[in-house]
Order: C-alpha cells, then sequence, then structure tokens
C-alpha cells in the first residue's frame, strides 16, 4: 500500500502528516505497511500510537494484533489535522470492547489511553525496568 506524506516544515522536522496533502512545501510517497502484517515472536502488550493523523488507519491495520492480543493502547490525536479524529478513534476501539481514559484533551491534541479490560491496573504499561512508562 502507498500513501502520501505532507508537511510545512523540512523534511527531518518530525513535523508530517499522512493525509491528503493540501497547502504544504513538500509532499513525497512512502510505501506503508500495517502492524498486522508483521510476525511478531512475542505478544503484543501495548501500543503507543502518535502519527500526526493517521491513528485510526494504524488501528485499522493492526485490527488482528487489537482482537487476539488485547494489548492496551496509549493513542495521541491532532483534531486540528483531521476534525473529529479523537472521536473516530475512541469508537473504534470501543468496537473492540476497549475503555477509554482521556489524558489530555484541549483543541489541538487528545490524548487517551485504552485497556481491554475496566480492571486493568493503573501502572499502564511496563517498561524494560519494571516502572510504569505511562
Amino acid at each position: 500500500m502507498e500513501n502520501q506524506i505532507a508537511g510545512n516544515g523540512p523534511a527531518d522536522s518530525g513535523f508530517t502528516m499522512m493525509h491528503t496533502p493540501t497547502n504544504y512545501r513538500f509532499t513525497f510517497r512512502v510505501e506503508v505497511v500495517s502492524l498486522d502484517e508483521f510476525e511478531f515472536e512475542t505478544k503484543i502488550d501495548c501500543l503507543f500510537i502518535d502519527a500526526e493523523g493517521a491513528e485510526l488507519e494504524i488501528l485499522r491495520g493492526a485490527r488482528n494484533i487489537i482482537s487476539s492480543m488485547k494489548p492496551k493502547i496509549f493513542v495521541e490525536t491532532h483534531p486540528f489535522l483531521v476534525p473529529r479524529i479523537d472521536l473516530a478513534v475512541v469508537e473504534y476501539l470501543e468496537s473492540f470492547g476497549y475503555a477509554s481514559q482521556t489524558v489530555y484533551q484541549d483543541q489541538n491534541v487528545a490524548t487517551f489511553k485504552f485497556t481491554p479490560n475496566l480492571l486493568d491496573p493503573p501502572d499502564f504499561c511496563v517498561g524494560k525496568n519494571g516502572e510504569p512508562v505511562i
């Protein structure tokens, strides 16, 4: 599958978006692969997604991981880039039985934690040293 990336800063600025470009300084095509296309050697326990407007596409490409592995998911959305993306992400993950918790929200950014079980402990994801990541 192929998608376009667009941005207003330098190509390596970290601010690029994967959606239909309009009025951007640069665009280029990239090949994309869904998470479901990878063969992981271990169970996926946690997903962190901050993709400047492509969050829902990434989640759709992880449908099998979400339904079979039930990872905890942390998503930062950007409603100013893609209107109502925050609501679409919440609705999509709730369709898998996930519970959502809003971590932060303003007119530009909405950050959520999603758990497949309401009884999951508050230490959302645990790092290699055993400390909570979020």
